[in-house]
């Protein structure tokens, strides 16, 4: 069985089944940035290096995980794409 792992702000955990928490994840590292906004490479970094971190059983191609990490940021509400930068919407 699998704790959750927490450090500091990063609130994004390795479940039971090995599920990786994109939502969670990108929301934390747009916490820490300054005012809740960075760009979109930066975060792709970030969260694709969490992802690797966090899910190692659950490696994928390097296309499926970017599919993955475009398709969690464009479809939810609460992050506003603007160019080339995310913004965190309260």
């Amino acid at each position: 069985m699998k704790t959750e792992n927490t450090n500091d702000n990063k609130k994004s955990v390795g479940t039971n089944k090995g599920k990786f928490n994109w939502n969670g994840t990108i929301k934390a590292v747009l916490r820490q940035a300054p005012d809740n906004e960075i760009s979109i490479k930066r975060l792709r970094k970030k969260v694709i290096a969490h992802f690797y971190a966090v899910a190692a059983e659950q490696y994928k191609s390097e296309e499926e995980i970017l599919v993955t990490f475009n398709k969690k940021v464009n479809n939810n509400p609460k992050f506003k794409v603007r160019k080339d930068k995310v913004k965190l919407v309260k």
